[in-house]
């Protein structure tokens, strides 16, 4: 009868810490969420400007909405600056977005990298 028990301990000892461990991870990645929406703004909707730095633009859009706008590596050689004349290029539907439409200023195109809200507590320069 010892014998049995010793066999039982001893099993119940290699079994402990094969439990204690955590599940191996998965072969199979988890489901990707879903891409946010890509910001636009409708070109027309736009009713003024400022220049936050050198490669970076602040649009007001309608009464009370603000986007900031940061451009291409070429925005810096264009010297994008207050005095800049600014033209919005949008895409067929007549938004700028990251990936359709454009800046322009001062007659070099400059490509759009990212386009983002900006709350009223973040406002850096009042829009032209």
């Amino acid at each position: 009868m010892s014998r049995i028990r010793f066999a039982a301990i001893a099993l119940l000892l290699s079994a402990a810490p094969a439990a204690a461990q955590p599940p191996a991870p998965s072969a199979t990645p988890p489901a990707a969420l879903p891409a946010a929406p890509e910001t636009c703004v409708e070109v027309d909707e736009v009713n003024g400007w400022s220049v936050i730095g050198d490669r970076v633009i602040e649009l007001r859009v309608g009464a009370n909405r603000l986007y900031r706008v940061e451009l291409g590596a070429s925005a810096e050689v264009a010297a994008l600056g207050s005095r800049a004349r600014i033209k919005l290029v949008g895409n067929s539907l007549g938004d700028l977005c990251r990936t359709s439409g454009a800046v322009v200023a001062d007659g070099r195109r400059l490509t759009v990298v990212s386009i983002t809200p900006v709350d009223a507590g973040d406002k850096q320069a009042a829009p032209r």
